[in-house]
């Protein structure tokens, strides 16, 4: 397990092949190597060199998907040699050949950042049930905003259910070698998960490209929002676009079920704290750009530090007595 703050360190001292990270990692990585740009001002000759190496970056970026032209733009090749490599460099990923992410919903903004800086990271999906992957984005096949085209060996299908589910999604359900016999000790439970012709329901909502086979996550059969109204929406795209508009933003959650209206739920990303047990601080991370746009305001008044709040309560401490080892919650030291 990693120690807070000693990720850079060991990409540097390891610098794998293959690097995957949850979305929070990423976006970590991004923000520091934003905080680190600010904090050393370059000259105009080098930042003209920057400035010139990520337009070619976005540019190759946006060729290399699926719907893209296929075709290296001219001075790529000078980009990756005066900028790329050193940023690679710094961050001990020289050798890596894949960059991936999954287990939650990664900003458009954080994989547009990054392929323009020359590393591509390529979304996957999957869950326990079906090993691990059931889709994946490829070096030669990929797009941002899906998750990949179906691996090889393995079956996919949307289960389209009218009056639930908008024209051309429903359920994405997988079936394959790769699927689990069942959960243990849980008849019903497999039961539910996998009908009689060996398909694993997964729960999400999502649609496939006809042109690419790319597939689209839309949201949860579970988490669709049926308001006051009768209106069934999706929460997860309003909170993906919110939080690409919104990068103060840390978490949000929609709330509408049997409700007159829809209101959401935020957690802004704050300055953890540097004691021994991580918690954030009262002190919130700098508005940027997308946020300052949002509002049309100076993100500047944003920047600020909260009144101080009385500290919460303290938890009661264990009790460790000899020779017997007793242990006791009664608030004792």
């Amino acid at each position: 397990m990693l120690l807070k703050g000693t990720i850079g360190d060991t990409l540097r001292a390891v610098r794998p092949t293959l690097f995957f990270g949850v979305p929070r990692v990423w976006q970590k990585i991004q923000e520091k190597i934003i905080a680190t740009s600010k904090a050393s001002p370059k000259s105009a000759l080098a930042q003209a060199i920057v400035d010139f190496a990520k337009a070619k970056g976005k540019a190759n970026f946006d060729a290399s998907q699926t719907k893209g032209s296929g075709a290296t733009p001219w001075g790529y090749a000078a980009a990756k040699k005066l900028v790329f490599s050193k940023l690679k460099a710094k961050l001990g990923l020289t050798r890596v050949k894949t960059c991936a992410t999954g287990a939650a919903p990664t900003a458009r903004t954080t994989f547009e950042f990054f392929g323009s800086l020359g590393l591509h990271i390529f979304e996957v999906y999957g869950m326990s049930e079906c090993s691990g992957p059931q889709t994946f984005n490829v070096p030669k096949h990929f797009r941002i905003g899906t998750c990949g085209a179906n691996i090889k060996g393995v079956e996919i299908k949307i289960d389209h259910e009218e009056g639930r589910d908008m024209a051309g999604e429903g359920e994405i359900c997988y079936r394959g070698r790769h699927i689990m016999i069942g959960y243990m000790f849980d008849a019903k439970k497999t039961a539910e998960a996998i009908d009689d012709d060996g398909w694993l329901h997964s729960g999400d909502v999502g649609k496939l490209d006809p042109v690419d086979g790319c597939l689209s996550i839309t949201g949860r059969i579970k988490e669709l929002l049926i308001t006051h109204g009768g209106e069934n929406i999706a929460p997860v795209p309003i909170e993906q676009a919110i939080k690409a508009n919104a990068p103060c933003i840390s978490n949000i959650v929609m709330i509408g079920d049997k409700k007159k209206y829809c209101t959401a739920l935020v957690t802004l990303q704050c300055v953890r704290s540097s004691s021994i047990r991580p918690s954030p601080a009262r002190t919130l991370l700098p508005a940027r750009a997308a946020w300052e746009h949002l509002l049309a305001r100076d993100a500047a008044r944003y920047e600020l530090t909260p009144p101080a709040l009385p500290p919460p309560p303290s938890p009661p401490m264990c009790r460790i007595t000899q020779p017997h080892a007793e242990r006791g919650c009664d608030g004792v030291p």
